[in-house]
C-alpha cells in the first residue's frame, strides 16, 4: 500500500475534529464512526496493518530521496521503455511473421492468438509490399478470427491498423510509444486491454467499450485527475483496474474515489480490493467531510408522453 494509506490510516487513528459551533470548552468531536472503526477488533487489525506499513515505508523512505512532486517521469520512462531509435529501419508486419507467432495456424483466417512482444514493430497495418503467391497483398483484415493479440515491447504509436480487427477480445499494446486511443470503441467485444507504459494523455473512448472488464493503464500521462475520473466511473464493468505512475494518481484522494465509483472492482493496481480497503476509503470522505463519491448512474431518457 502506498504511502499516502499509511498517513491516512494513521489520521484515522488519531483523527479529532475541531469542536463545532455551539460545544463547550475544549470539546473535541469524535472521529466517526463507520464500519472500519466500529469495533476494537477493527482498531486491533488497523493498527496491526499500520505496524507493517511503518516498516516497508521506512525501508522505501531509506532508498527513494525524492517526493513524488519531483519525479520525471521521462526519467523513468526512458528506464522501462527506451525511446525508439530514429536510425532504426521501419519494421512491418508481415503474413510470415503472424503465422511463425501464432498458434498452430496455417492460413491468416485460422490465427486465434497472436504474440508480437518485442519484435521491433513500428505499426500494424496492412503491408502493400508482401505478397503471396498469387500475389494478393497481406491484409489485417484477413485475420478476421483473430481474437487475442499480444504486441507488448514494440514501437507502436498509434492503433489505426489494429482498429480493423473487431473480433478482437483481449489486446496488450503495453511497452509501446501510443498516445491516443482514438477509435478503440470499435473493437467492441474487448474485455482486457492493457496499455500500461505509453504516453497517453486521454481515454476518453474507453466507456464506449461496453464489455471492457480489465484495464491496465499504469505508467501513462494521465495528468487531469478530475477528467481521468469522469472518464474512468463510466466504465461501471471493470473488475481489475491500474492507475499508479499517472500523475492524477499520486494523491490517495484519487484511489480512495474510484473504489467508492466503481463497486464491483475487485482487484486495484494489482491488489485484491477487500473490505478494509473500502472502509477506508469511505472514512477518508467522511472525515475531511467531503460529500462522498457514488457510483456513476447513466441518465435515463424519458420519452415525452403522447397526448
Amino acid at each position: 500500500m502506498p504511502a499516502q494509506q499509511v498517513d491516512m490510516l494513521k489520521a484515522m487513528m488519531h483523527f479529532q475534529q475541531p469542536a463545532r459551533k455551539g460545544a463547550g470548552p475544549g470539546h473535541m468531536a469524535q472521529r466517526p464512526k463507520t464500519a472500519a472503526t466500529s469495533t476494537v477488533y477493527d482498531e486491533k487489525r488497523i493498527k496491526d496493518k499500520l505496524k507493517y506499513l511503518d516498516d516497508v515505508f521506512e525501508r522505501l523512505e531509506q532508498e527513494v530521496g525524492r517526493t513524488t512532486e519531483n519525479i520525471d517521469l521521462d526519467f523513468f520512462r526512458g528506464k522501462q521503455n527506451p525511446a525508439p531509435d530514429s536510425s532504426a529501419p521501419r519494421v512491418k508486419l508481415t503474413r510470415k511473421m503472424v503465422l511463425n507467432n501464432s498458434m498452430m495456424a496455417e492460413e491468416l483466417f485460422e490465427v486465434t492468438t497472436l504474440m508480437l512482444r518485442d519484435k521491433g514493430l513500428t505499426y500494424i497495418d496492412d503491408n502493400l509490399e508482401d505478397k503471396d503467391a498469387e500475389g494478393n497483398s497481406f491484409k489485417i483484415a484477413d485475420l478476421c478470427n483473430l481474437e487475442c493479440l499480444m504486441a507488448s515491447h514494440n514501437l507502436l504509436r498509434d492503433i489505426s491498423g489494429i482498429l480493423q480487427l473487431t473480433t478482437l477480445v483481449e489486446l496488450n499494446l503495453s511497452y509501446n510509444q501510443i498516445t491516443e486511443v482514438v477509435g478503440i470503441e470499435e473493437l467492441t467485444q474487448l474485455k482486457t486491454l492493457h496499455l500500461n507504459h505509453n504516453k497517453l494523455s486521454s481515454i476518453d473512448p474507453l466507456p464506449k467499450l461496453l464489455n471492457l472488464r480489465q484495464l491496465g493503464l499504469f505508467y501513462n500521462d494521465l495528468f487531469a485527475g478530475e477528467h481521468t475520473m469522469s472518464v474512468l466511473m463510466k466504465c461501471t464493468k471493470l473488475r481489475e483496474l491500474s492507475v499508479d505512475g499517472n500523475p492524477c494518481a499520486c494523491e490517495p484522494e484519487f484511489g480512495f474515489e474510484l473504489l467508492m465509483r466503481l463497486p464491483e472492482l475487485k482487484i486495484f493496481n494489482e491488489e485484491p480490493v477487500k473490505e478494509l480497503d473500502r472502509d477506508i476509503a469511505e472514512q477518508y470522505f467522511e472525515m475531511y467531510e467531503i460529500p462522498k463519491p457514488q457510483p456513476y448512474q447513466p441518465e435515463k431518457h424519458i420519452e415525452p408522453k403522447l397526448k
